[in-house]
């Protein structure tokens, strides 16, 4: 039986993605689904770290053998476009009221919603 039927965890420090990816697939039965939305700005040049974060977000279903993505894997630039899901200016709006530190980044950049998802499968006898 199965202890977790859903887990829902946020903000991740960058330096631990890799060490989080590899606990959630070390705890993930075979056939199972990871789903993990990540909120992201991304400024029209992002950042060295906006690039770190997405290649380690993208990584994810692309660089593990151990994993089949599920769905669409995003080829193209770290750019904003508008299929990318952003959020109404009265939501930033709040958000600069909550954590006002943030308001000159929501400035510059488009808040976007990443959503990385895959199966995990049955690892060879080779790995």
């Amino acid at each position: 039986m199965s202890l977790f039927r859903f887990l829902l965890l946020r903000h991740v420090d960058t330096v631990r993605l890799d060490s989080f990816h590899n606990d959630l697939l070390r705890i993930l039965k075979v056939g199972g689904i990871f789903i993990h939305a990540i909120d992201m700005y991304i400024e029209d040049q992002p950042t060295s770290y906006s690039y770190q974060r997405f290649a380690a977000y993208k990584g994810w279903v692309t660089n593990d053998h151990h994993v089949q993505p599920i769905g669409h894997v995003y080829v193209g630039p770290l750019a904003f476009s508008c299929d990318m899901a952003t959020n109404p200016d009265n939501i930033l709006h709040g958000w600069n009221l909550l954590v006002p530190g943030l308001a000159r980044l929501r400035e510059r950049a488009q808040s976007v919603c990443l959503l990385v998802a895959g199966r995990k499968q049955p690892r060879s006898r080779n790995s």
